[in-house]
């Protein structure tokens, strides 16, 4: 969707255009120290990323990157209201989260 609420032209990617950019996308998380291993569930190791979007290309890549280098995702839901994102954050200690322009003032506030 363009800035004015129009739909711009849609240019299809082949599965390995998309293959290779969530590839690139985890691996520079990851060079970047950004999904760092938490290990205070049970006896597990997670590396954890939070996704905060509406449905769109770029989320459906990041969820392919998880999938790919084993990240948990954590989905923030804006239907949810402000205390969700507040709960989800203080119980998942998630580090990075991905998330659109449109709704970075909904985080705004929180640790």
């Amino acid at each position: 969707m363009l800035p004015n609420g129009e739909f711009g032209h849609y240019i299809f990617k082949t599965f390995n255009e998309c293959f290779n950019i969530a590839k690139t996308f985890g691996s520079g998380l990851i060079t970047l120290g950004l999904v760092p291993v938490i290990k205070e569930y049970l006896n597990y190791n997670m590396k954890m990323i939070g996704v905060f979007s509406k449905n769109r290309e770029e989320w459906y890549l990041t969820i392919w990157a998880a999938a790919y280098y084993g990240f948990t995702i954590i989905p923030f839901y804006a239907t949810l209201g402000p205390d969700s994102i507040g709960y989800v954050l203080d119980h998942t200690n998630v580090s990075t989260l991905c998330i659109t322009a449109d709704l970075i003032n909904d985080i705004a506030g929180f640790k």
